[in-house]
This record gives structure tokens, sequence and C-alpha cells, in this order.
């Protein structure tokens, strides 16, 4: 068997009795370095990455549920996506974007909206 520490990280989350939109870089290394799998919404990661808080070379695979919000205007995902994008010469994650409702847009064909999201998602 292999052991695998796994945590979740979301707004209520506390580390020394502090929410983690107040954490320092310190309680952050305290989560990043300890888990081999931190699950947290799309929101504190790219604050995480943009504050180069968490470096993209730390992360192996970033798993999207709900993939197709990935289109939407001012959408979480889609602004990690854009994060990981504009960083050149580093190792980039693997994504993986999972989705019932690949085409949820009113605007565009289905195939335009799959082409879309392989495009943001670097699959193409």
């Amino acid at each position: 068997l292999i052991e695998v520490k796994i945590a979740e990280i979301n707004g209520d989350t506390l580390c020394r009795g502090k929410r983690c939109d107040m954490w320092r870089n310190e309680e952050w290394n305290q989560y990043i370095g300890v888990y081999d799998v931190i699950g947290m919404t799309p929101e504190i990661l790219r604050r995480l990455l943009e504050q180069r808080v968490l470096k993209l070379p730390q992360v192996d695979c970033i798993i999207f549920d709900e993939c197709h919000h990935i289109l939407g205007k001012n959408s979480s995902m889609g602004n990690v996506c854009d994060v990981i994008n504009s960083q050149n010469n580093v190792k980039k994650p693997l994504l993986f974007g999972m989705t019932a409702s690949p085409s949820q847009s009113k605007k565009g064909s289905f195939e335009s909206n799959i082409r879309q999201l392989e495009e943001r998602m670097r699959s193409s």
C-alpha cells in the first residue's frame, strides 16, 4: 500500500487560528510541503500561483470539475488556466477537465466550444 496524505483547503480552513486568506507563506508551506494531494477552490489556487507561494513545478496535476465553466466570463478556472499559460520556460502541470455539459455556452457550436476548452487547457 502507498500512503497518501490528503488535505482540503477552503475559505474556512484554519491554520494557527487564521483563515486561509490571511495565511502567510509560512502557513502555506506547512500544507504544501506536507500533503501529496490538496483539494482547493480555483480562486485559492490562482492566488497561490500569482503570488508565487506555489510554483508550477511543484504541481503535477490539476483536476477541474465542471470544466465547461472555464469558458465563462470572470471564471476562476479560466483565470487559473491563464496564469498557467502565461508562465514560460517552466514545467507545467497536467490539466484534467471533467464535465457532463461540454457545451453550456449559448455562443458558438458544440465543436467550437470543445476547441476553446482544449486550447485553454493546453490539450490540443
